[in-house]
């Protein structure tokens, strides 16, 4: 085995690992048959977790596939404090230094990654759509620029690790060969001066009442030509008539607080999605959010414009007002 690593960010969300974490460390491996290929021996593939984790949780990331789980453990790691938990991740870096580290672009995950990049003195390549090595061996990130029309190569071969961030939904689960993988705990070094005036007073957990929309089988989505939030409630009352469903939405109908919820964002500043139907309700198809649908097995789209860029991608395409067309669907499916 090479000695290299590269290291994969399993998200501690409360005692459970994020399902990002599996989707990073599948392209991880598929990455890694290359670099046997280029190098006649594979890296050694690391999760990297902070904070306790239950039983379950521990078990899924030894079987996960990979080779070394490192399990950062300290008092102060209890709940997320990005000054300590970078600190933390620094601390095992600069022991292990890995070759590259992969980190999915959550809330935790966009902050964390350039934090560690400060500490480590490497760059970050952020809300990368692909991840790969030419025949060279160089690393290469690919990230969309100006709305997802122009895919820009990134290369950082001078400074170590490699950090990329990544989109939940991006790269999908694979079965990787079982193995146990050896559990190494880590304990760093975090004295008082590590919190840099960060206080904890108080802490909400909020519950989520529907489904990502990543995990969604039917995702009705709606942009800005929904009007108002009066009328993106019928978004809601439509999703609730199928299973496995989500609602969705665009830049713009979160900008205008239709609904307040970031995660449900499809495209390139949130997420990618597969599901098995999507529906798009006052979407215009705008590229950085077209990126984010191209996987969906049926696209049904409604605009009042017969020349919406979204129909380019449609596979059934009805032109008119989204709103009174929804609000017919609904008396339909209310009959049905």
């Amino acid at each position: 085995m090479s000695n290299r690593k590269i290291f994969i960010y399993a998200e501690n969300d409360c005692g459970a690992i994020e399902n990002s974490y599996f989707e990073l460390l599948s392209k991880a491996a598929a990455l890694n048959v290359k670099l046997t290929e280029l190098e006649g021996a594979p890296a050694q593939l690391c999760a990297v977790t902070v904070g306790e984790l239950g039983e379950d949780s521990l078990n899924s990331l030894v079987e996960s596939g990979t080779d070394v789980v490192y399990s950062i453990t300290d008092e102060s790691l209890t709940v997320y404090n990005p000054a300590v938990y970078s600190e933390a991740v620094a601390q095992l870096c600069k022991l292990e230094e890995p070759y590259i580290f992969l980190f999915a672009s959550t809330a935790m995950g966009t902050e964390l990654a350039p934090s560690l990049g400060v500490k480590l003195h490497t760059g970050v390549s952020a809300h990368c759509v692909d991840l790969r090595f030419d025949d060279s061996g160089a690393f290469i990130q690919d990230v969309p620029a100006f709305g997802g029309k122009v895919i820009g190569e990134i290369l950082t071969p001078d400074t170590l690790p490699q950090i990329a961030t990544v989109k939940p939904g991006i790269f999908q689960c694979e079965c990787l060969a079982a193995k146990s993988a050896e559990v190494k705990k880590f304990s760093p070094s975090l004295d008082s001066t590590v919190l840099d005036g960060i206080v904890l007073k108080d802490v909400h957990v909020k519950d989520r009442d529907s489904l990502p929309v990543e995990q969604a089988e039917t995702i009705i989505c709606g942009g800005f030509g929904m009007g108002c939030d009066e009328n993106w409630e019928v978004l809601d009352r439509i999703a609730n008539y199928f299973e496995n469903s989500a609602v969705g939405c665009t830049r713009p109908a979160l900008d205008e607080d239709w609904t307040d919820d970031d995660g449900t964002m499809i495209g390139t500043s949130g997420k990618t999605v597969r599901p098995k139907l999507y529906i798009g309700a006052g979407i215009s198809g705008a590229m950085h959010h077209v990126c984010g649908i191209s996987d969906a097995e049926f696209i049904v789209s409604i605009n009042k414009d017969e020349n919406a860029d979204i129909f380019n991608v449609s596979d059934i395409k009805i032109v008119g007002d989204a709103v009174k067309i929804l609000t017919a669907f609904e008396e339909r499916l209310v009959q049905e």
